[in-house]
């Protein structure tokens, strides 16, 4: 970690949830940090272990044997797609992510199949989001962790 203050930042929301020992699968709801939205990038990605640390495994993936081009020029194999629901500014998605097996900075990456499906506007300079839900403009603005 980059510094203690970062590190309380990160697991302050994780560690004040508490689940009862009762609460099914379909009942959790889980908190992940660390999405990156890319519009350049032509897919949803899910790290494997990402997709495993919440519970996934290869019984719930589409297995596929699709190759991409990943951003730094070298061929990936998809090990198949995976469909899930995210909860993104009070709003429910279904979300097709393609898993892979690499090492990422990221735990969830959200790109222009999700940003063109629901009409979002991303805006980098101001590092938020903004669609319209129930004919109002919903902004969801990122979680800085540098304060």
């Amino acid at each position: 970690m980059a510094s203690s203050k970062h590190r309380k930042l990160v697991l302050r929301e994780p560690n004040a949830a508490q689940v009862s020992v009762d609460t099914t699968l379909d009942e959790l709801v889980i908190l992940v940090l660390e999405v990156l939205v890319d519009n350049g990038s032509a897919l949803n990605v899910c790290p494997l272990s990402t997709a495993t640390t919440l519970g996934f495994g290869l019984e719930n993936f589409v297995l596929s044997e699709q190759g991409i081009l990943a951003y730094d020029g070298t061929r990936r194999d998809v090990i198949g797609t995976l469909v899930t629901k995210i909860q993104i500014g009070g709003k429910e998605f279904e979300i097709e992510f393609q898993v892979l097996d690499i090492k990422a900075s990221f735990l969830l990456l959200l790109g222009r199949p999700w940003l063109h499906k629901v009409g979002v506007v991303p805006s980098t300079l101001h590092q938020k989001l903004k669609f319209i839900r129930n004919n109002r403009v919903v902004t969801v603005k990122s979680a800085l962790i540098w304060r």
